[in-house]
Parts: structure tokens; C-alpha cells; sequence
């Protein structure tokens, strides 16, 4: 019998070894959708020349970043805040050097990472 794939709730249990007997409360449930909401409602109305910058897991369970800026197209996942700080510096120091030679064009920043 081949062996069966575990969902993603059944992985975390197994390895914060939870009972297989517990489940989520109705008031955990609800405040974990109310959070999503917000999250994606804070996505949906956010300024859309801004960056934006979202955290995931990643398969191997490593913490990532995924920035995006939306007035490029440019978009990196990037594994340590250190460089996703250093993203946004790069971005915000270039579009003022340049804002500042050329008040009257608009700025495009750089591509540093695709």
C-alpha cells in the first residue's frame, strides 16, 4: 500500500506533537480568518506605487521574503531581512538621487534582483 500524503496541518502536528485527538477551537478558527481578511484587505488597499513585501515559508521550512514593486515589475524572494532592507534602502535612494537631478521625470529604480 503505498504511503499517504500528509496535509499540512498533519505535518505541524506530528512534529509540535499535538494529540490526534485535538482540533482547533471555533473561536481560533475565527480569529485565524478574521487575520487573513485583514491581511488581504490591507494587500488589496495599499498604495500601488509602493513595494511590497510579503513572508512565506518555504518547502525546506526556511523563512522567506517575497518583494515585489509594482511600478518595475521587479521581484525577488530573499531569505534574510538584512537584504530585504537593503532592497527597499537601494529603491528609495535611488528614486531621490534621481528625483532630485530631474524633479520633473518620473523615477524608475533599479533591477538588482530578478
Amino acid at each position: 500500500m503505498p504511503p499517504t500524503k500528509l496535509t499540512q496541518f498533519e505535518r505541524y502536528r506530528a512534529l509540535e506533537l499535538i494529540p490526534p485527538d485535538y482540533s482547533p477551537s471555533r473561536g481560533s478558527r475565527l480569529r485565524n480568518t478574521l487575520k487573513v481578511a485583514r491581511a488581504w484587505l490591507a494587500w488589496i488597499f495599499a498604495d500601488p506605487h509602493e513595494p511590497r513585501i510579503r513572508r512565506g515559508i518555504h518547502k525546506s521550512g526556511a523563512l522567506f521574503w517575497r518583494v515585489y514593486d509594482p511600478v518595475t515589475g521587479d521581484s525577488a524572494h530573499l531569505f534574510d531581512e538584512a537584504e530585504v532592507r537593503i532592497w527597499l534602502e537601494e529603491r528609495y535612494r535611488y528614486r531621490a538621487a534621481l528625483s532630485a537631478r530631474h524633479p520633473s521625470r518620473p523615477v524608475p529604480p533599479p533591477t538588482l534582483w530578478r
